[in-house]
């Protein structure tokens, strides 16, 4: 299906069009001339911009002796427009190198910089995924580049791990599909040891690490009085919330997960019993003596199904059909040659001699 839209990547109404005004972005460098403007740069007069979100900078970003590229803190690309707005005036001082993983989210990025008064501002062009080609783990790109298909994530031979778990900071860059946080689903890393030993199996980001311990998408598991608990202190954390359109998701995020807490209530006061599964409440993040076999594994956080382990959706959900199909064609493949034997070029090869 083929659509026609205003913008491949949503940009949050920056308000610039590079394809009507191919002049109005910033100036491509090769990755070769890119690699050398970072060797020349130094803290004093340049600054080196990751246009991407937090989770994909975690997994990798460029580095020198001299500069770390920024990572401007964005859930998604739409919200780099107000990190750009708050940052302007710092940005008009300094030569901009910017980045993105193939160059797309660059060229309005690089226009709407130039809009708001920067002169100096060259981007990566054919952005990462270019660069690694030509330089592979010898370059200025640490990590791995996160790529939105099957392929997940990918780095060069022998490249350094930059990324670390959320729960105990542990190099960890692996992100697997059921590690997405309960919230707002999206990906977090978390490693091996944390995945065994978290007793609720459910994970936070970094927007979302504060309700961790109260806030949970499967209340099957609590008790009548661990569901209070939990109200109470999302009620508390919701009153302290400052009023205003800036912080309206925040107090409707809570203000949902209360009303959840508030039917699970009304259906086990309905029940007239407490579930049998009975775990402790921690108060402000799992027990580490909490047993994680004594609480049952949570269902899928996406499709809800009990057992399925994250590969339903997103670029996970298209690997696994390719597996899937992949098996298929093996056991079907398997199937005809025992019926049918061997082809008559497979025959001949078997008989030729050596």
């Amino acid at each position: 299906q083929i659509k026609n839209v205003k913008e491949i990547v949503s940009s949050g109404g920056m308000g610039v069009n590079p394809a009507a005004n191919p002049g109005c972005g910033g100036k491509h460098l090769s990755p070769r001339d890119f690699h050398q403007a970072l060797s020349d740069a130094s803290p004093e007069d340049t600054i080196v911009i990751d246009v991407r979100n937090r989770w994909e900078y975690a997994l990798g970003h460029f580095k020198t002796k001299n500069l770390t590229a920024i990572d401007p803190d964005t859930k998604t690309y739409s919200e780099f427009k107000r990190w750009v707005d708050k940052e302007s005036d710092k940005l008009k001082e300094k030569k901009v190198l910017m980045y993105c993983t193939g160059g797309i989210r660059c060229e309005t990025a690089s226009a709407y910089l130039k809009k708001k008064g920067a002169s100096q501002v060259s981007q990566l062009s054919g952005g990462i995924h270019q660069y690694l080609e030509e330089f592979g783990s010898d370059g200025f790109f640490k990590g791995k580049n996160f790529v939105f298909d099957q392929r997940v994530a990918l780095g060069p031979k022998g490249c350094e791990s930059v990324g670390h778990c959320a729960l105990c900071n542990v190099s960890f860059d692996d992100f697997d599909p059921g590690t997405v946080c309960t919230v707002c689903r999206d990906p977090v890393l978390v490693c091996h040891v944390c995945r065994k030993n978290d007793a609720y199996k459910e994970w936070y980001c970094k927007d979302h690490m504060a309700l961790r311990g109260y806030y949970f998408t499967f209340l099957g598991r609590f008790s009548e009085k661990e569901l209070n608990e939990q109200k109470a202190k999302l009620a508390e954390m919701h009153t302290a919330i400052k009023k205003g359109k800036k912080h309206k998701n925040r107090r409707r995020t809570l203000a949902r997960q209360i009303d959840k807490i508030n039917a699970r209530l009304k259906e086990i006061e309905q029940e007239g019993k407490a579930p049998s599964t009975k775990p402790c409440l921690p108060s402000s993040s799992p027990s580490s003596s909490s047993s994680p076999q004594s609480l049952p594994i949570p269902p899928c956080r996406t499709c809800g199904k009990q057992g399925c382990d994250g590969k339903c959706w997103g670029f996970w959900a298209g690997r696994a059909r390719t597996w899937k199909r992949r098996e298929a064609e093996k056991d079907s493949s398997s199937v005809r040659e025992g019926k049918e034997g061997p082809k008559e070029g497979m025959l001949a090869k078997k008989q030729r001699p050596n």
